[in-house]
């Protein structure tokens, strides 16, 4: 299994959009928790997920992602662990445990999953705020 995690400083990049570096971990090879660095200033999102793909990425545990880039990346059967924070170290310790979910980990404002203000205006429903004009 191939674990991608955008990384700033050790930590994980608050913005999957924006990162400049990703580290790709190991966990099935004859060492496991290999890991190397891949430099992805300057390039495209489209770039990203194609160097994802073709570095048979499973798992990405990343901050903050546009909609439209986690879409993708779960397109090309990429798992998307999005709204995640913290030294690069723990969150890895977290993912082996099943333990990503824990309130510390995730970013400020996400821990209902994206479900903050504007959510139902951004997945198709409205308010009622009564009836229409003409019901009246």
């Amino acid at each position: 299994m191939r674990i991608a995690i955008p990384v700033w400083n050790g930590r994980v990049s608050p913005v999957m959009d924006t990162a400049r570096r990703i580290m790709i971990v190991d966990q099935d090879s004859n060492n496991p928790g290999d890991r190397q660095m891949i430099d992805l200033s300057g390039r495209h999102p489209h770039e990203i997920i194609k160097t994802l793909e073709m570095m048979n990425i499973d798992i990405l545990i990343c901050g903050a992602i546009s909609a439209q880039l986690e879409t993708q990346l779960r397109g090309i059967n990429i798992k998307v662990y999005p709204w995640i924070r913290g030294n690069v170290e723990l969150i890895l310790g977290a993912y082996s445990r099943g333990a990503l979910d824990n309130e510390e980990l995730q970013l400020p404002g996400c821990r209902g999953r994206g479900r903050g203000r504007g959510f139902k205006r951004r997945h198709g429903m409205q308010r009622n705020f009564g009836k229409f004009k003409d019901e009246r």
